[in-house]
């Protein structure tokens, strides 16, 4: 990455599961902006792994499919214990634009946001809008499962984990608004995929339901902590 004011490290990380299609390009792009590019390729069984490698990202083997939250956490914890200063979760099927990411991490590298949501111009699923619409009245934070953030490693220092619960990665963000670090929101430019997600259209629904559910109970029991402190 071009060196900014304050000479801060950017690191990208990338889950991909069977993402053959479309890692190798996305990792040349990414790494074009990006100080470093982490893939965690999650029990691929095409060459995901090695074409990610072959375009110059730092990868990560899970020899099972493990899922999309535990891949987040563990390239978040790799980034974060080899020297980034902003961390960048971003998708590997080709739908974010690397040209975004010098825009997303600006706030965080001029200290304006701890944390930036790249929120996208629709939803896929209708469960989707139903996170969207409970984190927006809760947290005023209109796109909760964009896969595309940046966070100030000071961020996960504090808070010692990426998530802790299944969230589909939203917890981090959560926990932070809840302690009171600025959280900036900005619109992103999202492409149409060439195959289908690695959710499906039921289990998708069925899984972001869950973390629904999930994210209400902790936010029942966070406020309960609040009030008995």
């Amino acid at each position: 990455m071009s060196e900014t004011p304050s000479d801060r490290t950017v690191s990208v990380v990338i889950p991909a599961y069977n993402e053959a299609n479309t890692i190798g390009g996305v990792v040349s792009d990414v790494a074009a902006v990006a100080d470093e590019v982490v893939v965690v390729d999650d029990g691929s069984a095409d060459d995901t792994g090695e074409l990610a490698s072959a375009a110059g990202a730092t990868v990560l083997v899970h020899e099972v499919n493990k899922g999309y939250d535990r891949s987040l956490s563990d390239g978040v914890a790799y980034a974060a214990e080899h020297g980034a200063d902003v961390i960048v979760t971003f998708d590997g099927d080709g739908q974010h634009d690397p040209a975004d990411i010098e825009r997303i991490v600006e706030p965080v590298l001029a200290g304006r946001a701890a944390i930036v949501v790249g929120c996208r111009p629709e939803y896929a699923r209708v469960a989707e809008r139903l996170f969207a619409l409970y984190a927006k009245w809760r947290l005023g934070v209109t796109d909760p499962l964009s896969g595309f953030k940046a966070y100030d490693v000071a961020v996960y220092d504090d808070i010692g984990s990426f998530d802790t619960y299944n969230s589909v990665g939203t917890y981090l963000l959560l926990v932070a608004e809840r302690r009171g670090y600025a959280v900036e929101q900005l619109g992103i430019t999202i492409e149409q995929r060439e195959d289908d997600s690695r959710f499906g259209s039921l289990r998708g629904n069925l899984v972001i339901l869950r973390a629904l559910w999930r994210t209400i109970l902790f936010d029942i029991r966070s406020t309960f902590e609040r009030l008995r402190e």
